[in-house]
């Protein structure tokens, strides 16, 4: 004889085990463009426009849950920072040793007008006997030949029309010139400064 059942308690429900819902990271089209999370050690993968992306494998998602996110940093620059400094000297015409130390307490003032003209800077300027020396920060749209040019040609035309007896024979062809290390820009200012005592018969 079967026991009798409460009427009042339900029978027991079957157990039937419910699908989980999938919680981990899913492929997203952006524009018809596939993307991904990148991580350490593995490359962005790109599908074609138009297609399907295919469904990641269990053992990717679990290596991309378990990896550390990779951090993209962006380094932007604002300005330019371009520091060339350039050492030039040039002679007079001939040697000839015109330039005195009235000549040249006017002459540096007026080659600096002209280079700051030209968006250059004169950090130091200094003339023995019979040749100048500068020390410039040059413009890195300025082109050095241009910038001598510029320099012996107004200095020319200024010395003629302030001493006449000068006029026409101001400066030798050419020029030399050596590029300065920021570090090295001290020691060349210096001795720049000293032309007349480093050329003096007693220097």
């Amino acid at each position: 004889m079967k026991p009798s059942q409460d009427p009042q308690t339900p029978p027991p429900l079957p157990l039937v085990q419910e699908p989980c819902e999938d919680f981990s990271p899913k492929p997203t089209w952006h524009n018809s463009a596939f993307t991904t999370t990148t991580t350490l050690g593995l490359k962005p993968s790109h599908a074609p426009r138009n297609s399907t992306p295919e469904p990641l494998r269990s053992g990717a998602l679990r290596g991309l849950q378990s990896e550390p996110k990779r951090q993209i940093v962006t380094i932007m620059l604002v300005s330019s920072d371009v520091r060339m400094f350039v050492h030039i000297w040039f002679h007079t015409h001939r040697n000839a040793p015109w330039i005195s130390e009235e000549i040249e307490g006017l002459l540096i003032p007026y080659v600096g007008g002209i280079v700051r003209s030209l968006d250059c800077s004169l950090i130091q300027g200094g003339c023995a006997d019979n040749h100048a020396h500068l020390l410039i920060k040059l413009h890195p749209k300025v082109a050095l030949e241009s910038l001598v040019k510029h320099v012996k040609g107004g200095t020319s035309r200024w010395l003629g029309e302030t001493w006449p007896s000068l006029a026409g024979i101001i400066w030798q062809h050419g020029y030399g010139a050596f590029s300065v290390n920021p570090e090295g820009v001290e020691s060349v200012v210096n001795y720049i400064k000293d032309q007349r005592k480093h050329h003096s018969p007693l220097g």
